[in-house]
């Protein structure tokens, strides 16, 4: 729940807990009131699917790992009061994304029947969805697991079904955690961990529920959000003594960004723990190229260290620390009007770096 993901940021030391939810800010509430409790700073955001412009449309995987000539994208740092406008462009969307997930649930139904299996849409699926969330594909995997446990028990007989019946090769840590019947309170998640390379088989690509990137540059505008666009880079996979890698958008980031910068993008994600060294030096070169803010993710701001991750030293991002602070000062800025990026701003603070400084000094004052 938003809630207990403010609190487990609490616990790992956060200064400023984000949300950024795929399709929806109905958690942004309950967030941003849990955040207030444990004296953290929210950041409210929101990712989106995108159709990208008909020159990025090239059989190109970009930054989702599940369909090609497609983009996500964050609104970041939103306004609180802006927050019910953002929600009903979102919501009209809804149904579109609705009708491909009840389509993807009886392709998946496809392959369960044989098996003497099925998901009812309606009934097992439809209720995993938070009030307020958004349905995705993760939803369709965690009634499936219901069904798998309620049919084969927990255990050595589940693990072989899913070895045998779904064709799915569980690492030994997955695996060992599965027989762990009594003792393990993360059995559920775990199980739609193990289940989730059988997405790709029954995955629908996105179109109805999709903005154009003009139409998200404009709505990101009126609102006064960052517009991010979230990096995710070639990935190296090793099985065995072979190392394969798996291709994303770094051949072609640079093109990439052009095309995003002309329409409007403001800011590039990353997390500097999972990339590889030349990643990073490239994703950074590039945004200062573009003058374009670097946010970090998936990585914690520390009330007691300026920044924090599992294997570099704490001082070695320091723009990230203040970035993520100027994203602060724009969520609280008092109009849209006002905002890090918005032409009254940048006419009076053209340097990206003075505008950061400017608005980071007013997110600190934002502090929980």
């Amino acid at each position: 729940t938003p809630a207990a993901l403010a609190f487990k940021s609490y616990e790992a030391g956060a200064a400023v807990a984000g949300l950024c939810d795929s399709g929806t800010l109905g958690g942004l509430p309950e967030f941003t009131q849990a955040a207030g409790i444990l004296g953290l700073t929210p950041l409210c955001g929101v990712r989106v699917r995108v159709r990208p412009p008909a020159s990025l449309c090239r059989n190109q995987r970009y930054n989702d790992p599940l369909q090609k000539d497609h983009l996500r994208l964050n609104l970041f740092a939103i306004p609180e009061a802006q927050i019910p406008a953002l929600q009903e462009a979102l919501d009209a969307r809804q149904p579109a994304a609705l009708r491909r997930i009840e389509d993807m649930t009886q392709v998946l139904n496809g392959r369960l029947e044989p098996l003497g299996l099925r998901l009812n849409f309606e009934e097992q699926v439809l209720p995993k969805v938070p009030e307020g969330g958004a349905l995705s594909e993760r939803h369709i995997l965690a009634a499936l697991a219901e069904v798998l446990i309620e049919r084969y028990s927990k255990g050595p007989t589940l693990i072989s079904r899913l070895q045998t019946d779904f064709e799915l090769t569980l690492p030994k840590e997955l695996s060992d955690s599965l027989l762990k019947v009594t003792d393990n309170p993360r059995y559920f998640d775990d199980l739609v961990l193990a289940l989730t390379p059988l997405i790709r088989t029954f995955y629908i690509d996105a179109q109805g529920e999709c903005f154009t990137l003009h139409d998200l540059s404009l709505l990101a505008s009126d609102a006064g959000a960052l517009l991010v666009y979230p990096y995710y880079g070639d990935v190296e996979k090793q099985q065995g003594d072979k190392v394969s890698t798996e291709t994303f958008e770094d051949e072609v980031l640079p093109e990439l960004l052009d095309a995003l910068c002309a329409q409007g993008l403001q800011a590039v994600s990353y997390n500097p723990f999972r990339l590889k060294p030349e990643q990073l030096e490239n994703i950074q070169k590039l945004c200062a190229e573009r003058d374009l803010l670097e946010l970090p993710s998936g990585v914690i701001l520390s009330r007691h260290q300026s920044f924090v991750g599992p294997e570099l030293p704490a001082d070695k991002y320091p723009k990230l620390n203040e970035n993520i602070w100027a994203a602060v000062g724009n969520a609280a800025a008092p109009s849209p009007e006002e905002g890090l990026f918005s032409a009254s701003t940048r006419e009076k603070l053209p340097q990206l770096s003075d505008r950061t400084a400017v608005f980071a000094s007013r997110g600190r004052k934002q502090k929980g």
